[in-house]
């Protein structure tokens, strides 16, 4: 970051900063959805796909994430895993080559889901399973519309642990739609919801 750049950053106000990052609150979260690019969109799965393809599980993403030394406590030798968001399973190829007999299931969007149907052994579903060990989700929620239905199906589902990680909760729901720049070549400007 170029000093002026960090000067600027450092004397604005945080609100500001907040408008620029997220733009300015939305009434709903149908407002929000309407305004944005949505993750079952097929440009965006495909991109997922193919960026993941050739990765070769090393035990890497599970063992710098917090579910590994969770399911370590656990000292089961095969797990049901549930994965709200699980993206394309490379968590669940490492969590599969560690914990041979176990089953990972990635809960995901339908797009995502026929596009890659199962990998190395990882699961895919529209829906969360009525039963599993192990109930996970990374920084999900927030994207969901119901993300508090989807909460409770988790906690129902979970026989031993529920593990939510990079996830917002706060009483008041605040509707914005999120720019990222993850994939600008692919189409710039996309954008997802933010809410709760």
């Amino acid at each position: 970051m170029s000093d002026l750049r960090r000067i600027l950053k450092s004397i604005t106000p945080p609100i500001v900063l907040e408008l620029a990052r997220g733009g300015r609150p939305l009434p709903s979260w149908q407002r929000a959805a309407a305004a944005a690019s949505a993750y079952s969109d097929e440009m965006l799965n495909r991109f997922r796909v193919e960026r993941s393809i050739g990765r070769i599980p090393d035990g890497s993403l599970l063992t710098s994430n917090i579910l590994y030394p969770i399911v370590m406590a656990l000292n089961k030798p095969a797990l049901v895993l549930t994965d709200l968001g699980g993206a394309v399973g490379e968590l669940g190829e490492d969590f599969l080559a560690r914990f041979p007999g176990s089953k990972y299931v990635v809960v995901e969007n339908p797009t995502l889901v026929e596009m890659i149907k199962e990998r190395l052994g990882v699961e895919f579903s529209t829906t969360i399973p009525a039963e599993c060990d192990v109930f996970f989700s990374s920084g999900t929620l927030q994207y969901l519309e119901h993300p508090l239905d989807a909460l409770e199906a988790g906690f129902s589902s979970a026989r031993l642990a529920v593990v939510l990680v990079r996830n917002s909760f706060c009483p008041v729901e605040v509707f914005r739609v999120q720019r990222t720049r993850l994939f600008p070549y692919v189409r710039p400007g996309y954008v997802v919801i933010d809410t709760i």
